[in-house]
């Protein structure tokens, strides 16, 4: 259900349609909330970050057209 939230999303909101992209099938997830990537097709770029918050099922955050995607943790 995640992933038709965040193609829905995109359709609706993007700039690239889903046919030039595609899902990195790899995704972080951290309370409730998982984060999806969107590649370019030929999976050098990232399009798309997009967060979903799991319980409501609704995009809580996005980014798009990322540089570079850091991510600090404290445990």
């Amino acid at each position: 259900m995640i992933i038709e939230v965040t193609n829905q999303f995109i359709e609706a909101k993007g700039s690239y349609p889903l046919s030039e992209l595609k899902l990195n099938k790899e995704l972080t997830t951290w309370n409730n909330v998982a984060e999806l990537y969107n590649m370019s097709k030929d999976g050098n770029d990232l399009k798309y970050s997009v967060m979903v918050d799991v319980r409501s099922e609704k995009v809580v955050g996005f980014s798009k057209d990322v540089m570079a995607l850091l991510s600090c943790y404290t445990w």
